[in-house]
């Protein structure tokens, strides 16, 4: 009779089945995944590789509330820099504001040659005119100074007129053009200017850009 009893509790046992076993893998898992929630961020961000500097990146933008971007456009606050500067800048002592160009009359009788070099000795170049109003303040220095004449940068390459500083030769205003290379400007009333050999000895003005490009 025991032994009947014994065999119809195991038979019991057997038909319950075994009891599900959690898999070790899982559990290892979830034992990471509860850990790592408590890793402060600062830990996490020390992760190693090239991973590492992009969620330092982007975890700190998060925790900061902006968002990272990267751009090649130039910031807004840095042009409202660079206008701020440009409203304060100013020529150097002795030479003329006209525009964006400043300028000086050197009282020094040289070649057109000569004359380019001792202004490219400045950090400048001879002055060239681009309308009636840049040309009327070159011949208000010349005519204030004393002369009535002086070096320009224009000259004559190729058949072609050109300003030494480079600018397009976009603006006219000839008195008298002749077969000579070189470009003078005179200083009289309702004159514009001339073309003359560029052995002739005259003054001349030198300008520099404000705000080179």
């Amino acid at each position: 009779m025991k032994t009947l009893l014994l065999l119809s509790v195991l038979c019991g046992l057997l038909a319950v089945g075994p009891v599900n076993a959690v898999p070790v893998e899982a559990t290892a898992e979830e034992e990471v995944s509860s850990v790592s929630g408590y890793v402060p961020a600062e830990e996490v961000l020390t992760e190693e590789g090239d991973s590492g500097e992009y969620v330092q990146k982007t975890v700190k933008t998060a925790e900061d509330g902006a968002p990272y971007f990267q751009s090649n456009e130039q910031p807004l606050a840095s042009i409202s820099r660079a206008a701020a500067a440009r409203s304060k800048a100013s020529c150097p002592q002795g030479w003329r504001l006209y525009k964006e160009n400043c300028l000086m009359f050197m009282n020094l009788s040289y070649t057109w040659n000569n004359a380019d070099a001792m202004c490219e000795s400045l950090g400048a170049s001879l002055a060239s005119a681009h309308d009636l109003g840049e040309y009327s303040f070159l011949k208000q220095l010349t005519w204030r100074a004393g002369f009535l004449t002086a070096w320009m940068g224009g000259y004559r390459f190729q058949g072609f007129w050109k300003w030494e500083d480079g600018t397009p030769f976009d603006y006219n205003n000839w008195y008298q053009s002749t077969s000579y290379e070189c470009v003078h400007l005179n200083s009289q009333e309702s004159r514009g200017w001339t073309s003359a050999t560029c052995t002739t000895l005259h003054p001349f003005i030198c300008s520099i850009k404000l705000y080179p490009c």
